[in-house]
């Protein structure tokens, strides 16, 4: 009997028990080959569905990623993927604001991130801080380090809003066009009811009364387990109103 050769041959698999060669997707033979027929469509791939047994998954639509089920047949479906990044919430535009609350914010991000810029005062010595679900109390653990002209402040405060000694985040005296108050706040897992809610805020304006540009840098943990539902823009002292100048505003955002 003519020995046959197992060298390598294109579109062709060798099998070494039968001993022969069988093109690629066509055969019956001891080892249940898996027939090319299977697929249909570019894209396509084989799964299981149980030991020693295969199937067909279509190919999914444009952008579509391969995603663990087992509620399915294969295992596996296509999926669009979860978003991700941001989502605007609410944006605001402030005119002779003594105040504004973010309110019902949904509970399906899992960081909140406010926004603002262009916020301007109408008169000298009023103080704005934030506070989370209307919260008076002292439950805004924080340290911060303020920056006023040439001079560094550095201070370890426990207080009744995100606040500094002159008013955080929404200043103190911002009067100067184009030098009003701007600034960030992130609260990581706001959502829990079981956590305390840490916080970063960053801000900076220029300060008519005193004739001076502010910056300050906060962290902080904020001293409750209760879910975040609110966030209260609040005035602490004085009478002025706040409001934007043109085309800027105060928007919350959830991060994914």
């Amino acid at each position: 009997m003519a020995t046959i050769s197992n060298t390598p041959r294109p579109g062709y698999a060798w099998d070494a028990t039968d001993n022969v060669w069988y093109p690629i997707g066509v055969g019956q033979h001891s080892h249940g080959e898996i027939p090319a027929t299977i697929v249909d469509a570019k894209g396509d791939i084989i799964a299981a569905t149980a030991a020693d047994t295969v199937a067909r998954l279509a190919v999914g639509s444009n952008d579509q990623v391969l995603t663990a089920d087992s509620s399915t047949a294969t295992g596996l479906k296509w999926a669009t993927p979860a978003a991700g990044g941001m989502t605007l919430i609410t944006e605001a535009v402030l005119s002779a604001s003594t105040g504004y609350s973010f309110s019902s914010i949904p509970s399906t991000y899992k960081q909140l991130l406010l926004v603002w810029g262009g916020i301007q005062h109408s008169a000298n010595a009023a103080e704005w801080g934030i506070r989370l679900n209307a919260n008076s109390g002292s439950v805004y653990q924080q340290a911060h380090i303020q920056l006023n002209a040439n001079s560094v402040s550095v201070q370890t405060l426990s207080r009744t809003s995100i606040s500094t000694s002159q008013g955080l985040p929404f200043g103190y005296s911002a009067t100067v066009s184009g030098r009003e108050v701007q600034g960030t706040l992130l609260i990581d897992n706001y959502s829990s009811s079981t956590k305390l809610k840490r916080y970063n805020c960053t801000y900076g304006y220029f300060d008519n009364e005193a004739a001076v540009d502010r910056y300050a840098d906060i962290t902080g943990t904020y001293n409750s387990t209760s879910a975040i539902t609110s966030i209260d823009i609040t005035r602490l002292a004085g009478t002025a109103t706040i409001s934007n100048v043109t085309n800027t505003s105060v928007r919350l955002y959830g991060v994914s």
